[in-house]
C-alpha cells in the first residue's frame, strides 16, 4: 500500500521537535561529611507565587545526611529578584521553605541541624520570575 508523500514529513517533524525539548539537568548527589562549601548556579523558571515556586522547580542538589544530626547552611543570593529555597525530607516528607523577603533584598539563608535521612534541595522565585542565582551549601 503506497501513502502520498506529504505524510512522510510527520514523522521527521516529530523526531525533530523530540531532540529539541530541553529536558532539566539532573539533581547533583552530596553526602554528609562534606568539607568547604558546594555552590551550584541556577536559573529559576516562571512559576507560581510565594515559596510554592520553590515545589514546581526540579531539585538542584539531593543530600544524604548520615550522621544522626548535622548542621547545614543553605544559602540563595542573586543580583535581582526574590529566591526562595525549599528543603524537602524525601522519606518522611516534611519541608521547609524560606523565601526573601524587602529587608534581606535577593538573599535567602537557611541553617539548621538536620536529621540523618535524604534531602531534596529546590530553588525557586517568590514573584514567579526568572531570575539567576547562586545556591551555597556549607557543613558546619
Amino acid at each position: 500500500m503506497k501513502y502520498p508523500r506529504q505524510w512522510a514529513v510527520i514523522p521527521i517533524a516529530i523526531a525533530s521537535l523530540l531532540t529539541t525539548i530541553a529536558l532539566p539537568a539532573l539533581a547533583e548527589n552530596l553526602s554528609t561529611p562534606f568539607q568547604g562549601q558546594r555552590r551550584y548556579d541556577i536559573t529559576s523558571s516562571p512559576q507560581s507565587d510565594q515559596c510554592n515556586s520553590a515545589n514546581t522547580q526540579p531539585e538542584v542538589v539531593r543530600i544524604e545526611v548520615t550522621e544522626p544530626l548535622a548542621s547545614l547552611q543553605f544559602q540563595v543570593q542573586g543580583n535581582n529578584g526574590t529566591p526562595t529555597v525549599r528543603i524537602r525530607n524525601t522519606s518522611t516528607g516534611r519541608e521547609i521553605c524560606a523565601s526573601a523577603d524587602n529587608l534581606s533584598g535577593s538573599e535567602v539563608e537557611v541553617a539548621a541541624a538536620w536529621e540523618r535521612g535524604q534531602y531534596s534541595v529546590s530553588v525557586g522565585d517568590r514573584n514567579g520570575e526568572t531570575h539567576n542565582y547562586t545556591l551555597s551549601i556549607r557543613q558546619n
